[in-house]
């Protein structure tokens, strides 16, 4: 029986094998969903209240996660279920419960660990904070939601890696930035929204950004997008950004009016089917 520092190397070496076979390189972010497609997974997602995710390995591997989830959260568990088909552990539900780290069985430990280095590995990190110029060791609230919203994971799971996966933030840090929840956050940068907020930089690299319906992108003034599939959110207040809400599904771009672009993929709200349809428009 591996103990859990065995555990954390076994997942730390799986995130870096599988970064490694599809080409992806060390400090790129990935979307889990096109990671699992790759490696022979079908992925759904369904219309299920009480459904985290699901990963089951007969008659061919697939991937099933619950439609009402946060986008940070549906990434993790794709990742986590994603790490059941690597290990071939079979199949296994996760429904929503609060379950203490401490209670978790060594599968459980491991799909979690594997997730948090897969979508976040150190070299990723660190290559995110020193582009953006942040200081780790005072790090504010919502430079970390920066981060979050680049690797397409939520506040907490972000917090929560970089304390204890990585040990960057110290423990004293952790408690002060958990104080702060993601509406504080929404508040402090000038909208008042119950809806994801994504806050995208010139440093955005590797995915694109990924919306729903009703999401909404934060990026500095200047940034424009390409098309009809966003508009100006107006129910805003801030000199620092401008905020686009989208509005249908389907494919756009973002640019800086420089040298910097990035797609985005929007898909429709709390969509059920098949994942790689997702983007599509019902008239699709």
């Amino acid at each position: 029986m591996l103990n859990r520092k065995d555990l954390v190397v076994k997942a730390i070496q799986a995130a870096g094998i599988v970064r490694k076979n599809l080409k992806i390189d060390a400090v790129s972010t990935i979307d889990p969903v096109d990671v699992a497609e790759k490696l022979g997974c079908t992925v759904f997602f369904q219309d299920i209240d009480a459904l985290e995710g699901m990963y089951s390995k007969e008659p061919r591997p697939v991937i099933v996660m619950g439609s009402h989830r946060p986008n940070g959260r549906k990434n993790f568990t794709c990742a986590h279920e994603l790490g059941h088909h690597y290990f071939n552990h079979g199949t296994k539900v996760d429904q929503l419960v609060n379950t203490e780290e401490q209670s978790k069985s060594a599968e459980e430990f491991l799909v979690d660990c594997f997730a948090g280095f897969l979508l976040m590995p150190k070299r990723a990190i660190l290559n995110a904070i020193s582009k953006r110029n942040f200081d780790i060791s005072n790090i504010t609230a919502i430079e970390l939601y920066i981060l979050a919203s680049a690797f397409g994971v939520g506040y907490g799971t972000m917090l929560n890696h970089l304390t204890y996966s990585l040990n960057m933030i110290s423990k004293v840090k952790f408690n002060e930035l958990k104080k702060y929840s993601p509406k504080d956050i929404k508040r402090n940068i000038g909208v008042e929204t119950s809806s994801d907020i994504v806050m995208v930089d010139s440093n955005w690299l590797g995915r694109p950004i990924d919306l729903q319906i009703g999401d909404i992108i934060a990026c500095p003034k200047n940034y424009e997008v390409e098309d009809s599939l966003l508009k100006i959110y107006e129910n805003a207040a801030s000199n620092i950004y401008s905020f686009y809400e989208a509005i249908n599904a389907g494919y756009s771009r973002i640019h800086d009016n420089k040298e910097w672009a990035a797609n985005i993929r929007i898909a429709r709200k709390e969509y059920s089917g098949l994942a790689k349809y997702r983007f599509l428009t019902d008239e699709d």
